[in-house]
C-alpha cells in the first residue's frame, strides 16, 4: 500500500512501475494476519509472508516516497496536503492523519475528564536532494498563517486558499492558521531510510502497510520491531531484560484502544525495562493512556527522531527511570505532560543523559523535568551529566506553580542533583507557565531531597512573557548550591540579578551568577511578625478584590518600574470555583491601553493552594509607549480563603517612590476600591492585633 515516487531514467520506466505495484501488493495478508500478540507469533508471521518493504530494493533511486492511508482509519477532513519532487515532479496528495489533544483538565476522577480538539499529522520521506515543494490547503478560510519552529525561517507563498513553502532538508514542522493551536497541522518530513529490513529477515519483527489490532507486542534480545510506512498498529511494546533490541521504521503505533481511566490500570505505550543497547529510531506515538516511552533501569539506549500527540492524564513522553548513557535526539514530542522527564529508580542512578535538537510542545506540565522520584530508602540516587542542548519549546501551557517549569528540577527523598545543564533553549510559546522552576519538595515522596548543585543555564531565549515568574528556591538548612546563568533572555530583555524576574519562589542560594554578576541569596521572605494588614476573604465561587488605579501621567514611555509587596496566603482553595485550575489568591498590576483595552498583567505575588507565610515578592515591568492607567489589586479569583497583604511599594528606575501603602496611614492622593463583591475585606492595625 506504499507509493513510490521515483525520478529515473526513461528505460528504467517499467521497471519502477512494476516495482511500485510490488510495494502494493501482501496489504491483505498483512491485514488479516496481524492478531498475533506474542513476539513468537509476530516472529512466524513475518517469516510466512513474501511482501517486499520499500528498503528492500537498493538498486533503485527512490526521491521521494508517500504512503497510503490504510483503509479503516478515518482521515482528517481539516487539510490537504500534497508534495512534489522538485519544480517539474508529479503532485502527490499526502494523507492527512487525526491526533487528539488535551486542552483543559476538568476532572480526575473514573474516567477522568479534559476538554479535548483534534489536530492532524502528516508524513513522507526524501532524499532531498532537489527541493521538495509542499502545499498545505485547510478546510476554511483564514486570515494568518505561521510555520514553527520559528528558527526555520520557513517562508510561504499564499495562494488561492492555501500555503505553499519548499524543504530542502528533513524537517518536523507545525502549521498553524489564525493561532489555532489545538487543531493545527504538524508535518514530519523524514530522510529515506537507508538500512534495508524487511520480512523474513531473522529477528525481525515486521508490521507491512495496514491496520493490525497487535495487542501487546513483546520484544527480546536481538529482535527488531518494524513499523512500515504505512502500518497503524493498534496495541503496546514491552521488552524485559533484553539486550540488542530496536523498534523502527515510519509507521504509528496506537494506544487507543488501551484503558483510559484514572481509576484503573493504565499500560504505558512502549515500556523497555531493564534491558541495554536498544534503538528507537523514526516511529510515530499516538495516543498512549499514560507514560508513552518508559526506559525503566536501561542502559545505552538511543531515542532518535521519535514523534508523539498524546492527549491523556499522566502521557509524559520520554520517561528515564535510572540509566546511563542515555541519548535523546531529533525528536519532536507533544504530549499532556512532561515531555522529557528523568527519574531515579531501584538502587541506580540516572547519569550520562543527553537531550539534543529536539522538538517540544507540553499542552501541560514541564517540557523537562529532573525529579523528583528518588525511591530507594536507603540508597543515594543521582542525577548527574545531564544535558538538554539545542531544544525549541513551542508551546508551555501550566496553571499550576508546582509544575509550572520549561526548565524544572524537583528534589525529593534521596536524590542529589549535580552537573545539570541547560544550552541553546528557545521558547517560542508560553500560554502560562514559568521558565524556571528548581525546588526541594517532599511531593511525590516522603521527605525532601539531599542537594542540588552545579546547574548550568547557557542561552536561554524565551519569545513570550511568562505568566508566572521564575522560582530558585533552596532551604534555609539546606541551600541550592552554584547556580550559573548566561545570556537568558526574556521577550527581548537580557536579565540580570537585579532584573527581579525571580518572582515566585526566590532564596537560599549558595552561589547565584548570572553573566558573571555573583550573590549568595539568603531568604528574601522577611520574617515580618505581625504587621497592619488588609485581609480580604471570598466566598465560594466568588471574587473578592481590593483596587488601586494609578494616573498614567505618573509613568513615563519606556521606563522600567519595580513593584514590592509583603502578603500571606492561608487556606487558598480553587477547587471550589468554576474554573478549578485556575483560581488563586494573588497581588497583580495590570496595565492598559488608552482606549481601556488590556495591555499586559501579571500576578506577581499569587498562591493557588494551601498557606504560605509572610513573604516578600518583588517584580518590574516596562511601561509601553501610549499607555493607559495602570492598576495594583489584592485578593482572590475563583477560590477561597484568605489574602493578607502589609504593604506595597512602586519604584521608578531611580528609586522614586510612586506608590506606597502600609494600610495603617493610607494613602496621599488617592483610596482603594472594592471592585467585585467579597465576602469580606477589613483592614487591621498594630493597635488592633
Amino acid at each position: 500500500m506504499g507509493k513510490l515516487l521515483k525520478l529515473i531514467l526513461p528505460a528504467m520506466l517499467c521497471v519502477a512501475l512494476s516495482l511500485a505495484l510490488i510495494a502494493c501488493g501482501g496489504g491483505k495478508k498483512d491485514e488479516e494476519s496481524s492478531q498475533a500478540a506474542s513476539s513468537a507469533d509476530n516472529q512466524s508471521k513475518a517469516e510466512s509472508s513474501d511482501t517486499t518493504s520499500e528498503a528492500s530494493q537498493p538498486d533503485e533511486t527512490v526521491h521521494l516516497a508517500v504512503a497510503d492511508m490504510p483503509e479503516g482509519i478515518e482521515p482528517s477532513a481539516a487539510y490537504t496536503v500534497t508534495v512534489k519532487y522538485g519544480e517539474d515532479g508529479e503532485e502527490t496528495a499526502v494523507p492527512c492523519y487525526q491526533a487528539k489533544v488535551g486542552k483543559e483538565s476538568v476532572s480526575y476522577e473514573g474516567e477522568g475528564e479534559i476538554t479535548t480538539d483534534i489536530m492532524a499529522f502528516c508524513y513522507f520521506e526524501s532524499d532531498f536532494l532537489e527541493k521538495v515543494i509542499i502545499t498545505v490547503t485547510p478546510s476554511g478560510e483564514f486570515e494568518n498563517c505561521v510555520i514553527r519552529p520559528l528558527a526555520r525561517n520557513i517562508s510561504f507563498e499564499e495562494k488561492d486558499g492555501s500555503v505553499t513553502f519548499e524543504l530542502n532538508k528533513a524537517a518536523k514542522l507545525s502549521v498553524e492558521f489564525d493561532d489555532k493551536i489545538y487543531t493545527n497541522l504538524f508535518i514530519y518530513a523524514d530522510d529515506l531510510q537507508t538500512e534495508e529490513i524487511k520480512e523474513g529477515d531473522t529477528g525481525v519483527i515486521y508490521y507491512g502497510p495496514g491496520v493490525h489490532n497487535a495487542g501487546q507486542i513483546t520484544l527480546t534480545s536481538g529482535q527488531t520491531l518494524y513499523l512500515a510506512p504505512g502500518a497503524f498498529v493498534y496495541g503496546n511494546v514491552v521488552a524485559e531484560n533484553a539486550e540488542d533490541i530496536a523498534i523502527k521504521g515510519r509507521g504509528i503505533l496506537c494506544g487507543s484502544q488501551l484503558t483510559h481511566r484514572m481509576d484503573g490500570t493504565r499500560t504505558m505505550l512502549c515500556t523497555i525495562n531493564n534491558c541495554s543497547n536498544v534503538v528507537i529510531n523514526g516511529v510515530i506515538f499516538l495516543d498512549s493512556p499514560t507514560w508513552t516511552l518508559r526506559l525503566y533501569c536501561s542502559d545505552n539506549v538511543e531515542v532518535n527522531n521519535l514523534k508523539e500527540i498524546c492527549w491523556y492524564f499522566n502521557s509524559d513522553g520520554i520517561d528515564v527511570c535510572s540509566g546511563n548513557n542515555i541519548q535523546i535526539k531529533n525528536c519532536f514530542l507533544r504530549n499532556y505532560d512532561d515531555n522529557v522527564s528523568i527519574k531515579a529508580y531501584e538502587s541506580k542512578d540516572s547519569t550520562n543523559i543527553k537531550v539534543t535538537d529536539c522538538v517540544f510542545w507540553a499542552d501541560c506540565a514541564h517540557n523537562m523535568l529532573v525529579g523528583p522520584e528518588a525511591k530507594e530508602a536507603d540508597y543515594e540516587n543521582k542525577y548527574s551529566e545531564i544535558t538538554f542542548r539545542n531544544i525549541t519549546v513551542l508551546e508551555q501551557n501550566e496553571k499550576s506553580d508546582f509544575y509550572k517549569g520549561v526548565m524544572a528540577i524537583t528534589c525529593a527523598d534521596n536524590a542529589v542533583f549535580d552537573k545539570i545543564t541547560w544550552d541553546s533553549i528557545k521558547i517560542e510559546r508560553m500560554s502560562n507557565g514559568a521558565v524556571i522552576n528548581f525546588r526541594f519538595s517532599d511531593d511525590y515522596g516522603t521527605y525532601m531531597g539531599k542537594s542540588i548543585s552545579g546547574v548550568s543555564i547557557i542561552n536561554v531565549n524565551c519569545a513570550a512573557t511568562p505568566a508566572r515568574g521564575d522560582s530558585i528556591l533552596g532551604l534555609a538548612e539546606n541551600p541550592i548550591h552554584d547556580i550559573s546563568i548566561t545570556n537568558y533572555v526574556v521577550n527581548g530583555k537580557k536579565i540580570s540579578l537585579n532584573d527581579h524576574n525571580f518572582t515566585g519562589d526566590f532564596g537560599y542560594i549558595d552561589a547565584l551568577n548570572i553573566d558573571g554578576d555573583e550573590r549568595r541569596v539568603t531568604n528574601t521572605f522577611e520574617e515580618l511578625g505581625n504587621p497592619p494588614y488588609v485581609k480580604i476573604e471570598a466566598a465560594a465561587q466568588g471574587t473578592g478584590t481590593l483596587q488601586f488605579t494609578l494616573n498614567p501621567e505618573i509613568f513615563e514611555d519606556g521606563k522600567t518600574y519595580t513593584i514590592t509587596t509583603v502578603a500571606k496566603f492561608q487556606d487558598i482553595d480553587a477547587s471550589v470555583g468554576a474554573l478549578p485550575s485556575a483560581g488563586l489568591g494573588f497581588v497583580n498590576y495590570y496595565v492598559y491601553k488608552p482606549d481601556g483595552s488590556l495591555d499586559f498583567f501579571k500576578d506577581f505575588a499569587q498562591c493557588t493552594a494551601g498557606s504560605v507565610d509572610w513573604r516578600r515578592y518583588t517584580d518590574s515591568f516596562e511601561i509601553p509607549a501610549n499607555h493607559g492607567v495602570v492598576t495594583i489589586s489584592i485578593g482572590l479569583w475563583e477560590a477561597t480563603g484568605f489574602v493578607y497583604c502589609s504593604e506595597i511599594e512602586l519604584k521608578d528606575s531611580s528609586g522614586n517612590i510612586v506608590l506606597y501603602e502600609d494600610f495603617y496611614f493610607g494613602i496621599d492622593g488617592g483610596e482603594w476600591k472594592v471592585t467585585s463583591e467579597a465576602k469580606s475585606i477589613e483592614v487591621i492595625t498594630e493597635e488592633e492585633q
